[in-house]
């Protein structure tokens, strides 16, 4: 399976998220988490491990992507 996700999005659905999530939110959030087997693809450019850390660091949604399954990095122009 194969994930296309926009950056833009993931920064509007963390900085919008409730406590406790709603039942759609809590579908995204373990699609993100839980779906090793998926390969997602992400448009954001990163040229240095640094700027990696600090997307990952603003974004605890962003990183958790990396905590499973294979994440593409796509500068936005090539995405689609």
């Amino acid at each position: 399976m194969e994930i296309y996700i926009e950056k833009a999005f993931l920064d509007d659905f963390y900085l919008n998220l409730n406590s406790p999530p709603s039942k759609q939110d809590e579908c995204l959030l373990t699609i993100f988490s839980k779906y090793g087997n998926a390969n997602k693809f992400i448009d954001v450019n990163v040229d240095s491990a640094q700027c990696l850390e600090n997307l990952k660091k603003d974004n605890p949604i962003f990183s958790s992507l990396f905590d499973v399954g294979y994440i593409i990095l796509k500068d936005s122009d090539l995405f689609f």
